[in-house]
């Protein structure tokens, strides 16, 4: 810059604290966000573990892949939402099962006396995600969205 010449920003100190509202803004959305989708995939997963059913003692009707039938319902109620302030602009969720057996019924695996009985995998988390996805995106696009207008309006 030539000698004798200086630039003078107005509003500059104006400009940062509507920055910082903003990110404010944008984090407690996220918060709220988080807490939403997390009771959406939860909402989801309990209504797949409902599609079957089956009185105890009784063979499993539900086919491998497909989302374990509905006995006691202790699974379904097992499943919650933990939220924490980690994560992406301080909010993480953590859903699933708190049940012992949710996560053989998850993935699959080995059960019984000596790992005798092979189990598979009758999956109702993960589909419960990929359900949610849609109504996930909505969630959090509506909450930045008021985040924006209600801070930079």
């Amino acid at each position: 810059m030539p000698e004798g010449m200086s630039i003078h920003f107005e509003g500059l100190s104006e400009f940062q604290t509507s920055i910082a509202n903003l990110v404010k803004a944008t984090e407690a959305a996220t918060k709220l966000a988080v807490v939403k989708a997390g009771n959406i995939v939860k909402k989801n997963a309990q209504t797949g573990l409902a599609l079957r059913s089956h009185p105890k003692g009784t063979w499993s009707p539900s086919p491998p892949g497909d989302a374990p039938a509905l006995v006691t319902g202790a699974l379904r109620r097992s499943i919650t939402v933990k939220v924490s302030s980690e994560g992406f602009a301080g909010a993480k969720a953590e859903i699933g099962p708190t049940i012992i057996y949710g996560r053989i019924q998850e993935l699959g695996g080995s059960t019984g006396r000596n790992h005798s009985v092979r189990l598979p995998a009758r999956p109702y988390m993960r589909p419960a995600l990929e359900y949610s996805m849609p109504e996930m995106s909505r969630v959090y696009l509506e909450a930045w969205e008021a985040a924006f207008l209600t801070k930079v309006i």
